[in-house]
């Protein structure tokens, strides 16, 4: 590989000229870049696309994240209900009353009346920790148990289909008339006061899928006649128990971590997310602009660079490498700010910015070739 000879690249190739060439390069890399994006033809395919629910940057992030080593246990303990009836579920919910838990969010709904209903029913208004799920179209259990001072909470996810991927939640949801808390909201106020004040109220936020695990405690066990209420005590104290079902196949949905998670499992998610505060900060869309024009004046710098290490025929190949080095460079430091900073750096900016740029490098000399012709 030869040295740059910089007093005969000079003489060729002027400062001014080397300058304007780099200038050039960055600002129509971010022109074009802009334009794919914010055009009203690629946008409506941007948009299109995004409406199939493809993955995004921050499932690849989570997946990154979300390693079994680092794994801390959560203060929320789920509890299947499945193959329990109604009668099972109001003798566990009577057996949590004697324990140490924390709080008790029932994520199931009761659509229609039964003959057990009646020791379900006074078992919930026993305890007020506990907080019943609700439906949009609610149930009757909510008009049995309405002003009774029995807690209701909003299981609606924020999602349009229930194939759609859930990242996000909403503490409140806003009505007609009124708001209406969610689920998870009513279960951290229950636990800690004035926790949600950290979240956007009616706004959207990130849940935070990584690095939490669950205690998990089947409800049959507590039926079981060698339970072991010590350890099963060790383990409630406490803490927050979500009842719920995990096997009900109507009740899966799609999250960057598995295709068919069991609703009260993504339920458990949020609560964390919640109660340990882990606000995921997006910066906001101008600091990724920012950083993509930062990425394309040192790439233009490094092309130009490469043009005059006269490659020949790997100048290609050089070029190519040099944008998969830096985009996994990119990709490396979206991922160290989200595990260790919970920060959401949207990079997709930057990844434009370097895959139209071996284009415009191209395109601009081109125009030069034209109108400059060294003697």
């Amino acid at each position: 590989m030869c040295k740059i000879d910089w007093q005969k690249q000079y003489s060729t190739h002027p400062l001014w000229l080397w300058v304007l060439d780099i200038v050039a390069i960055s600002l129509l890399t971010i022109l074009f870049s802009w334009l794919l994006v914010r055009s009203t033809f690629t946008g409506d395919l941007f948009t299109s696309a995004a409406k199939i629910e493809t993955p995004q940057l921050i499932d690849l992030y989570t997946l990154s994240t979300d390693n079994a080593n680092l794994k801390t246990v959560s203060d929320v303990v789920l509890m299947p209900t499945d193959g329990c009836s109604r009668q099972d579920i109001a003798t566990v919910l009577q057996t949590l009353q004697s324990l140490p838990v924390a709080a008790i969010g029932v994520d199931v709904t009761f659509p229609y009346h039964d003959s057990e209903d009646e020791p379900l029913l006074d078992a919930i208004k026993a305890d007020p920790r506990i907080v019943m799920a609700s439906k949009e179209d609610g149930s009757y259990f909510e008009q049995e148990l309405s002003g009774q001072g029995v807690l209701f909470g909003s299981i609606l996810l924020d999602i349009n289909t229930r194939y759609d991927i859930v990242r996000t939640f909403t503490p409140s949801l806003v009505g007609i008339e009124d708001t209406f808390p969610s689920f998870e909201a009513q279960l951290a106020q229950l636990v800690q006061p004035n926790t949600c004040d950290l979240f956007p109220m009616d706004e959207s936020s990130y849940i935070a899928y990584a690095q939490v695990k669950f205690d998990t405690i089947p409800a049959l066990a507590l039926l079981s006649e060698d339970v072991r209420m010590d350890e099963i005590t060790e383990v409630l104290n406490g803490k927050v128990v979500l009842l719920g079902d995990l096997e009900t196949v109507q009740d899966t949905y799609r999250t960057p971590l598995q295709p068919d998670m069991p609703g009260v499992v993504i339920h458990a998610y949020i609560l964390n997310t919640i109660l340990q505060h882990r606000l995921i900060n997006e910066l906001p869309t101008w600091v990724s602009w920012l950083l993509a024009c930062l990425a394309a004046f040192l790439f233009a710098w490094g092309l130009i660079f490469i043009k005059w290490k006269n490659f020949d025929d790997a100048e290609g190949l050089v070029l190519r490498t040099v944008q998969i080095f830096l985009a996994l460079i990119v990709v490396m430091i979206g991922v160290l700010a989200f595990n260790f900073g919970d920060y959401y750096i949207n990079v997709e900016p930057i990844f434009f910015a370097l895959a139209v740029q071996a284009v415009t490098l191209d395109i601009w000399m081109g125009i030069m070739k034209l109108i400059y012709k060294p003697k």
